[in-house]
């Protein structure tokens, strides 16, 4: 009789629970504040199959204080205003980090991590204005030298946040080794930073860059090595896993420009002199002395089930605007 009633509960609970009580939504996204409003688009219509949504919002300014003035800005605009209206939706919150005009800068990397004690009490009168409950501390290209004091911050923005319900995260950047070449990672020990009970965000981004040689944006091998090294510090269920969906075009002697995956997609499509390079095996097109790199929403879904096979379940895209609706779904 016990094995007939607990059979019958299971069967009931099966049918008749939510189904936002059943799973998590697995994929997270960021906004950026620049771009066209229409990035958003996407986004917004999908926005209740949401984990969390990660803003370009205000910044620490050099006085060590919030830019208590702010205002949204590009497809941050719609995003915020979406998620500030609907109950029962995604986490969504600010991204605290160095990046400037001129790239990302470690004269306000040191700026943001020492003047933590300025800027987290503004955190709470910020989210009390724009009723965010998330939020993302993003520090790159640091040097080795600054772990002791980029950790050490983590540690006290884990306590503040844990104090006032915000639901705080950290990117990781992408490293293979014990000692990372990657310039962006250099400063961050997992050894140290499993100590802390934060949520961390693996960024599979830019295995080749604007700055550098022209090649593929995260080559599925590359990301199965980085998320391969995480697991050796952290728990799975403890990760998400960032995945671009952006590329770059490289002219001979110029930087690489980036764009979304649509622009790209067209381009190439379009004029048959680009032919696709089937050593790099990803999508890499190259026409005389031009390259053009991308990923788009179904590479994005590739190499997602490709992680999952090493037991994360929990994704990422940067950035909203180059993704299409079967992404969330």
């Amino acid at each position: 009789m016990n094995l007939f009633i607990g059979l019958f509960l299971a069967i009931f609970m099966a049918f008749f629970t939510p189904i936002s009580a059943q799973a998590k939504p697995t994929w997270s996204a960021y906004v950026a504040d620049w771009g066209n409003i229409s990035d958003s688009t996407v986004l917004i219509e999908n926005i209740q199959n949401v984990d969390t949504v990660w803003l370009r919002m205000f910044s620490v300014l050099p006085n060590g204080h919030l830019d208590t003035k702010w205002n949204p800005a590009g497809p941050v605009t719609p995003v915020l205003q979406k998620l500030m209206k609907i109950k029962n939706g995604p986490h969504f919150g600010p991204i605290i980090h160095n990046a400037g005009a001129n790239g990302f800068s470690q004269t306000f990397g040191r700026l943001i991590l020492k003047s933590a004690d300025l800027w987290l009490p503004e955190i709470l009168t910020l989210k009390k204005k724009w009723k965010f409950n998330s939020l993302q501390l993003d520090i790159e290209e640091m040097d080795p030298e600054d772990a002791i004091l980029f950790e050490d911050t983590v540690k006290k923005v884990s306590i503040f946040a844990k104090k006032n319900n915000l639901d705080f995260s950290i990117a990781l950047h992408a490293q293979t080794e014990n000692i990372p070449k990657n310039v962006g990672a250099r400063f961050q020990r997992w050894s140290e930073l499993k100590q802390i009970p934060v949520k961390k965000i693996v960024m599979g981004l830019d295995y080749s860059w604007a700055g550098g040689e022209p090649g593929p944006i995260a080559p599925t091998e590359w990301l199965q090595k980085i998320v391969a090294h995480a697991l050796l510090f952290f728990k799975p269920q403890d990760l998400v896993v960032t995945l671009p969906l952006y590329g770059y075009h490289w002219r001979k002697g110029k930087l690489g420009e980036s764009a979304l995956p649509e622009e790209f997609i067209s381009k190439v499509t379009q004029d048959k002199k680009w032919k696709r390079d089937v050593i790099q095996n990803e999508s890499v097109y190259r026409k005389e002395e031009e390259v053009i790199s991308f990923e788009n929403t179904e590479s994005v879904l590739q190499k997602k089930t490709a992680i999952e096979k090493l037991g994360i379940h929990s994704f990422a895209i940067w950035r909203a605007g180059g993704e299409l609706s079967n992404l969330y779904r």
